[in-house]
């Protein structure tokens, strides 16, 4: 019984659709189709991705969530490990720069560099 209480509580995340909906009209461009990655413009197969990670107190709604490549999301994880990192996306983000064939690695290396955020 406690397994069917468990699974009646899994948490529901916003498709994809909806995700690419909420960022329409809030960055610079965004790809017309849901298998296209922000990241690196590739068509391929994406994920949804949190900026916030649940871990770290972020939530499943649309504006938490970005659609990704899985290359693009590993390297989105990690930049998005520090404050100044999630901000720096954010603002990438909403600038349109992650869906100009840039690729979220390109940043992440320059804010390594300027001692913005650190790699483990």
């Amino acid at each position: 019984m406690a397994a069917n209480q468990a699974n009646s509580t899994k948490r529901k995340m916003p498709s994809k659709r909806q995700i690419h909906s909420f960022w329409m009209d809030k960055i610079w461009e965004i790809p017309d189709r849901l298998h296209t990655c922000w990241g690196c413009g590739f068509d391929t197969i994406t994920q949804r991705c949190h900026i916030l990670a649940r871990a770290e107190g972020g939530d499943d709604n649309p504006e938490n969530l970005v659609i990704l490549c899985k290359r693009c999301h590993l390297d989105q994880e990690s930049m998005c490990m520090s404050e100044t990192g999630r901000k720096n996306f954010i603002a990438l983000l909403k600038d349109g720069a992650l869906f100009m064939g840039k690729r979220i690695a390109d940043y992440k290396h320059i804010l390594e560099v300027n001692g913005e955020i650190t790699t483990t």
